[in-house]
């Protein structure tokens, strides 16, 4: 069952200090996981149906997988933009993506592994950068990082929405000329698949 609560990095008064260290964290963790492997098939048969070759990129953080799936992609320069609830940098736009997604999956295992994150906080902290001295503290002196980045990866795990929840959901969009396709993917390494949904738009000459 799919349960929205909420996360630390969404709440307007939490410390921009512990943000920024909490995706600049995701940023580097993210560059462990063969995302762009996964990710850039999807997205290239999104640009090739598209008049328009931009990429807009929800809830970028600190960079995010974004990099990692371009730089996957079979495709020229694209124009790109970020976009995130609380930008770290003044070229990400302010956009609330909070009712969107998630690129996580409600999953036992996925529940589980979060168990294990803390740890992986302390090691990972070392390969962020910028190093921030206040998320240094944060992580191993005081170590309130670890514990906040655990909770909201349990949380948007339970927030991802299922494939069916995805079918449903775009079964009911009133899109004329496209077409709607929700699935799940596999991650190299991960003990489970991610649920994706994809736009395409429908060529008058198809039926």
């Amino acid at each position: 069952m799919r349960i929205h609560l909420f996360e630390f990095e969404d709440l307007p008064w939490f410390p921009a200090v512990l943000r920024n260290a909490m995706t600049a964290y995701l940023a580097a963790s993210w560059k462990m996981l063969p995302v762009g492997v996964a990710w850039a098939p999807l997205l290239q048969r999104a640009l090739a149906a598209s008049p328009v070759p931009r990429v807009i990129d929800l809830c970028s953080g600190s960079g995010g997988p974004l990099p990692e799936v371009l730089a996957a992609l079979n495709q020229p320069p694209l124009a790109v933009v970020r976009t995130d609830l609380y930008p770290s940098s003044t070229d990400i736009l302010a956009v609330d993506a909070r009712h969107v997604f998630e690129a996580t999956r409600r999953h036992p295992v996925a529940l589980l592994l979060t168990v294990i994150v803390p740890l992986l906080v302390l090691v990972l902290t070392p390969r962020v950068r910028p190093v921030r001295p206040l998320a240094l503290l944060f992580t191993y002196l005081i170590p309130i990082l670890p514990l906040l980045i655990a909770w909201d990866g349990f949380v948007s795990h339970l927030r991802t929405y299922s494939v069916d929840e995805l079918k449903s959901f775009t079964a009911e969009l009133s899109a004329p000329g496209y077409a709607w396709e929700a699935g799940e993917l596999s991650l190299p390494g991960a003990p489970f698949r991610l649920p994706y949904v994809i736009g395409l738009p429908v060529s008058p000459a198809m039926p």
